[in-house]
């Protein structure tokens, strides 16, 4: 694996760790103690995280296009924003249920981030199965057909991407 790929992979896997840490570690003790105002704080900011994810795959409709439509301009197709953005979907029900959850306290909300966390983890398991290795098949920088040189150039939405 090059320079590239390695880099490439390991963005996507380290913004995944920071959000399994949330996950898993951070919210969950913040449950356990009782402190929901800490949690409050916290989920906002996991939410923000998400929001930046969210966006730097699929994009902002009229601003720019995110990395599974690049993959998909430059592997034929093979990803489908569809697939992931579905996912995206039913993650925002479960961010509610938590949302909710904190108002009914701390055994309601223990129950809604179970939940949560399960999804998350199932869904960005499913995101390095199947983006990681194909960012590692990205045309290098500085080829003719480098996503890095030329997908400025040629996506139809006025030279800007997300990425």
């Amino acid at each position: 694996m090059g320079e590239s790929e390695r880099v490439g992979a390991a963005f996507f896997q380290s913004f995944h760790a920071v959000m399994l840490n949330d996950l898993g570690v951070v919210l969950p003790a913040l449950v356990s103690g009782n402190d929901l105002p800490g949690f409050t704080e916290a989920w906002d900011d996991h939410l923000a995280a998400v929001a930046v994810h969210t966006v730097m795959e699929e994009g902002v409709e009229g601003v720019g296009l995110g990395a599974i439509a690049m993959l998909d301009h430059y592997l034929g197709g093979v990803l489908g924003l569809a697939r992931f953005a579905a996912e995206h979907a039913q993650e925002s029900v479960a961010q509610a249920a938590v949302t909710a959850a904190i108002e009914r306290g701390a055994i309601s909300l223990e129950c809604a981030l179970g939940t949560y966390q399960a999804m998350v983890e199932d869904h960005l398991k499913h995101e390095e199965a199947v983006i990681v290795p194909l960012v590692a098949r990205l045309p290098p920088p500085g080829s003719r057909n480098s996503a890095i040189g030329a997908w400025p150039r040629a996506w139809p939405m006025g030279g800007s991407s997300i990425l």
